[in-house]
């Protein structure tokens, strides 16, 4: 996260309020979200975990050979799963599910899995060549993970259980199981990176995803869909919520690629740390209960993270989280209009006693300084593309004790996002006596 403090007026207090994310917000939040499963046994919590991520991955590899099935019309069962046995989802997402049903520690080492991992995953590639789509019903779903041998865990589960159980495979994709699957990527891509080079350091690890089409696309493109179905104003705050506690979250995923001395851990070592967070409850949550488990923990006046890619149209307010802090920039609005001509228009417009100057700050950095005579309109320009995936903020200079210039009073606070379509920002600083 990124956040410009001006007399207190945004104080980054995220990661210090908490000794471990996973384990203090996303833990103790299961339950209220379904039922009381953060309370529940170790038994009942594999079993749920184990249906629905098992149902998730299934669903990608049904998808994927009816793709196969398609493009290569001729090709028989086999030659079908020799192309399967090739991709991501079943090379490291399948034996992963497969591991959570059988009670085994994460994989990692995925060219050498347990001959246990190795019978089921091949079965599960033979059903779903044979069966397609049809497996992916409840009943039918919940048969097939005993035919597997994967399901006892399933089968202990009482009948409430059972129940959330099926309510979370009923709902597929969500909101919560896209996220956990970007939670896996990123641990996914960390490791990648130290097992290339073992003494990668974790600024080093955050410099090479930070321009990574995982990074600048598919984390926008998750959060945006995780408010398709909410309606109202709410939306974008809940979006916020939820792009800002990722934000935390996959910052602590690399930071955890380091030991407490600073020193790179081996791959091995840093996939079971990542597993002990507990972070895979996040794909049983809706976005709203993702968004209130980690509302306390992120500070809102510092606005979006930069995780947030590409928005959709709106007014600043909405779109780019426009904040005014005090009475300074008070009533100040605009909009973002995701096709546009590449320009970042402000106008400023006085209705104080006093000249002022406002400071615009870019990333941390002052780019500009604007005088801003008593009552006159004065505007400022720039383009999309210099300021983008850093915060902007605004500070006004004002004459006070002794005519001694103070930056007190107030501050402006937006995102500016990147646009593959160019992008514009109007915004009216209002410029107030206070």
């Amino acid at each position: 996260m990124e956040c410009i403090p001006q007399s207190d007026d945004c104080a980054l207090e995220v990661i210090t309020k908490i000794e471990s994310v996973a384990k203090v917000a996303l833990n103790a939040a299961t339950s209220g979200v379904f039922g009381q499963l953060s309370t529940a046994s170790a038994a009942v919590q594999q079993g749920v975990k184990c249906g629905q991520k098992l149902f998730i991955v299934v669903q990608d590899v049904v998808a994927y050979a009816k793709k196969l099935q398609i493009n290569f019309p001729n090709g028989t069962n086999e030659q079908i799963i020799s192309l399967l046995n090739n991709s991501d989802i079943v090379v490291k997402d399948l034996p992963t599910a497969v591991c959570v049903c059988l009670g085994l520690d994460v994989p990692t080492d995925y060219l050498n899995l347990a001959s246990d991992v190795v019978k089921v995953v091949n079965k599960v590639l033979i059903q779903v060549v044979e069966k397609g789509s049809s497996l992916l019903s409840v009943d039918t779903f919940l048969t097939f993970i005993n035919g597997i041998g994967v399901g006892s865990s399933v089968e202990s589960l009482n009948e409430d259980d059972t129940s959330t159980l099926k309510s979370l495979i009923s709902e597929g994709k969500t909101c919560g199981t896209e996220l956990q699957s970007i939670i896996t990527k990123v641990t996914q891509a960390v490791a990648d990176i130290k097992t290339a080079n073992a003494a990668s350091s974790a600024d080093a690890i955050r410099l090479a995803l930070g321009n990574t089409a995982l990074f600048l696309t598919e984390i926008p493109t998750v959060t945006n869909n995780c408010i398709k179905n909410i309606t109202g104003n709410n939306a974008y705050t809940v979006r916020d919520q939820i792009r800002k506690g990722l934000s935390v979250i996959t910052d602590n995923l690399i930071a955890s690629s380091d030991d407490d001395r600073g020193n790179a851990l081996s791959t091995a070592d840093y996939i079971l740390k990542v597993a002990d967070m507990g972070l895979d409850v996040i794909a049983m949550f809706d976005p709203t209960g993702i968004a209130k488990m980690l509302e306390e923990f992120i500070q809102p006046i510092c606005g979006p993270t930069s995780f947030i890619g590409e928005i959709d149209d709106g007014s600043l307010g909405d779109a780019l989280a426009l904040v005014a802090h005090g009475d300074a920039f008070a009533g100040s609005y605009g909009t973002w209009t995701h096709a546009g001509d590449g320009a970042v228009n402000i106008v400023f417009q006085s209705t104080d006693t006093e000249d002022v100057t406002v400071e615009i700050h870019s990333g941390g950095k002052i780019v500009d300084s604007v005088k801003v005579k008593s009552g006159e309109t004065v505007t400022w320009n720039s383009t999309v593309s210099t300021l983008q995936d850093k915060t902007m903020y605004l500070d006004r200079w004002r004459p006070g004790l002794l005519g001694l210039p103070g930056s007190g009073g107030g501050s402006l606070v937006l995102w500016v996002p990147r646009s593959s379509a160019g992008g514009r920002i109007d915004l009216v600083a209002n410029i107030n006596v206070s």
